[in-house]
């Protein structure tokens, strides 16, 4: 969602958490994809080198896009719970209990 604005992007930094719930509630994705074949655990976003990436071998995609991102954190081994927006996003945009989202594993 970050690619669709023009401007001064560098402004949404200054809240961040607020900043993507407010787009994601702005834009309300119908569809969300998360990438976590190749993921950069170190040194990111933009200084991590390729020694800085694992294998993951994860495609994640669904409806519910702070499900999806909840889903993300665990790949990466953190807590969703800690991620101020999703908490932000919980029961507004998404839900952010995986227990209460239904998973179907391919």
């Amino acid at each position: 969602l970050y690619g669709i604005l023009g401007g001064q992007r560098n402004l949404l930094h200054q809240d961040i958490h607020t900043s993507i719930y407010d787009l994601q509630a702005f834009m309300r994705p119908t569809l969300t994809v998360l990438d976590a074949f190749r993921v950069l655990v170190r040194n990111g976003p933009q200084g991590g080198s390729f020694s800085d990436t694992e294998i993951r071998n994860r495609l994640v995609m669904g409806t519910d896009p702070v499900a999806i991102d909840a889903i993300g954190a665990g790949i990466l081994g953190n807590d969703p719970q800690s991620i101020g927006y999703l908490k932000i996003s919980d029961g507004s945009l998404g839900q952010l209990d995986l227990k209460k989202v239904r998973v179907k594993e391919v």
